[in-house]
């Protein structure tokens, strides 16, 4: 049993599981949104809201009976992530990438914080977990200097104008565009009278100005003006369907309008 923090929140508001660390053991990952930083250790946040917490625990023989509340650093406890003070509710959402590129040992996590913030962590082949990236993004992560990093995703679209929601529901597509890698999408999964965009990310080797490699974005798909509400409200991974390879589903909004639409890429 995971036990919350003594503090406010609604833990847990979202669980995942994989493997991160690359030792063969499922970890598993509970987050709690509604946690204020203030109330913890970090004096710089106080009174900028509930920015939330997302706690990795180590799989294994030792994560077995009751497990003490994060705040009290248990030895099953292998990350502690935090984003920032101004993105309210990180760990809203949770979703394991599994073995993103080909040779990977170790899945990858990701993590929605605000209304239109998506973070990648990617996991280690080396058993830490998840891996450091540079000092901006451990300062943000406690114990502070711990291994973590994040890959923030590009949410824009073509125009260069940013969505303001975004990544309520991922979906693990395969190597949809036959690069080496694997592709996901990401809807907002919003209950609405509008047509939203779906986002999709493949994995690409060639770095970006710090170094890393990571998902970038390659394709948004837009119901247009025609199609029924909420387009893009949830999206699924097909594996290989009618031998055709990987493909993607896009549902809408079920209304009284509507009964609900499939559509299905390919």
């Amino acid at each position: 049993m995971l036990s919350p923090t003594a503090y406010l929140g609604d833990f847990p508001a979202a669980m995942t599981t994989g493997d991160y660390n690359g030792d063969g053991d499922m970890d598993i990952v509970v987050s709690q949104p509604g946690v204020d930083h203030g109330q913890l250790d970090d004096p710089a946040c106080l009174g900028t809201g509930r920015a939330g917490e997302v706690y990795v625990y180590a799989g294994g023989p030792s994560l077995i009976g009751s497990i003490p509340g994060p705040d009290t650093a248990p030895a099953q406890l292998m990350h502690l992530l935090r984003y920032t003070c101004s993105a309210s509710g990180f760990g809203k959402v949770l979703s394991t990438i599994p073995r993103p590129r080909p040779g990977d040992n170790a899945d990858w996590l990701y993590a929605k914080a605000g209304s239109a913030v998506g973070l990648i962590y990617k996991g280690s082949d080396a058993g830490g977990g998840i891996v450091p990236r540079d000092a901006m993004v451990d300062a943000r992560i406690y114990p502070v200097g711990g291994p973590s990093t994040d890959y923030l995703l590009d949410v824009r679209l073509w125009s260069g104008v940013a969505v303001t929601e975004f990544g309520g529901d991922l979906a693990v597509l395969g190597e949809m565009d036959g690069m080496p890698g694997v592709d996901i999408a990401l809807a907002p999964q919003l209950v609405n009278a509008a047509s939203n965009e779906v986002f999709i990310y493949s994995y690409s080797e060639v770095s970006d100005a710090s170094g890393e490699t990571g998902l970038v974005r390659r394709a948004i798909l837009d119901g247009g003006p025609n199609l029924p509400d909420g387009y893009g409200y949830a999206v699924a991974g097909v594996s290989n369907y009618a031998g055709l390879g990987p493909q993607l589903v896009v549902s809408t909004w079920l209304n009284s309008t509507y009964d609900g639409m499939l559509y299905l890429y390919r």
